[in-house]
Order: C-alpha cells, then structure tokens, then sequence
C-alpha cells in the first residue's frame, strides 16, 4: 500500500462557513445514518449503521477529477466510516475524527472535522481536514495524487452546499 501522508500539516483542508445554520443542528446527528445520507454527494448503493459509531458504504459512481469536469473515471468501492467525538474545544465547538477505510480498492484516510458556531455572523464554520491517505496504487489507476484530492475537495464542497440546505 503506498503512503501518501503528511505527519505535520494537513494534506488537505477546506474552511467554510454555512449562512443561517448553527453546530446543534449537527451535532447530535453525526452519529445517526439519516444524517449522512443527504450529505453523500456521490451514489452510494447502500449505507447503514454497523453500530454506534461505525456505518458501511458501498459507492457506485462517475467521480471528476479535474477543473474542467471532462476527466472522469468510474469509482466502485466498498468499506466502512469510523467516526469518533474529542473533546469540545475551546470556542465551544466539536471535533471529530474520521476514518474512512475502503476494502475495495484498498485505501485508508483519516479526516479531522472542526466545527464552531459564529454567533455574531449567524453562521457554523466547518473545517474538514484529510490527515492521512494510505492507498493501494490500483485506486489511483493512472491518475497522480492531485487529482485524487482535487475530487476529494470537490465532494467535500458539494457535501458543504447540500448542508446549508439541510434544517
């Protein structure tokens, strides 16, 4: 499996803030299969609760991986997402770390999600930042590592916009 981590910085983040939505309209629903279904921007065949903090995917989907939208590749997996709750910081926000491991193709990554409500601006900032990526070199088939996080950050948009409309 080849590793593609960074010890020190993320290899990815993407900071946003979502208009009119506050932390308790998710908070309490990350660990809840409805919560994550609207956020799925891609077809998942099927997603369930394993438990209290694992659930089960199966994705089947034409994945972008470029600007212009025109690099597609098909993208078939199966795996599991492990979510776990840290302690509150500070600003009185959440954390949570994720592990998304994927059986087929085998990939593993770990992603670190922030949190916090901006009273004053009536709005939730959202950090989503990939720690880790360990994957199998077939996952990428000919396609390098910027383009893998190129569609990550993509889909993590899409998921930020699906959210604001969600509540």
């Amino acid at each position: 499996m080849a590793s593609n981590s960074s010890t020190s910085k993320p290899l990815l983040s993407v900071v946003d803030e979502i208009q009119n939505q506050v932390l308790a309209n998710y908070a309490d629903k990350i660990f809840e299969t409805e919560f994550w279904k609207p956020l799925i921007p891609i077809k998942a065949k099927m997603f369930e609760k394993l438990n209290t903090t694992d659930f089960q995917f199966e994705i089947d989907d034409d994945i972008i991986l470029d600007t212009s939208g025109l690099l597609k590749r098909h993208f078939f997996a199966k795996g599991t997402i492990h979510v776990e709750e840290k302690e509150n910081i500070a600003s009185n926000g959440k954390i949570w770390d994720v592990e998304i491991s994927l059986n087929e193709p085998l990939a593993i990554v770990k992603v670190r999600i922030r949190a916090r409500d901006i009273v004053e601006k009536k709005k939730l900032k959202i950090g989503i930042f990939i720690q880790t990526m360990n994957f199998d070199d077939n996952l990428i088939d000919g396609v390098g590592r910027d383009a893998i996080l190129f569609a990550i950050r993509f889909y993590i948009r899409k998921a930020i916009q699906i959210a604001a409309k969600i509540n």
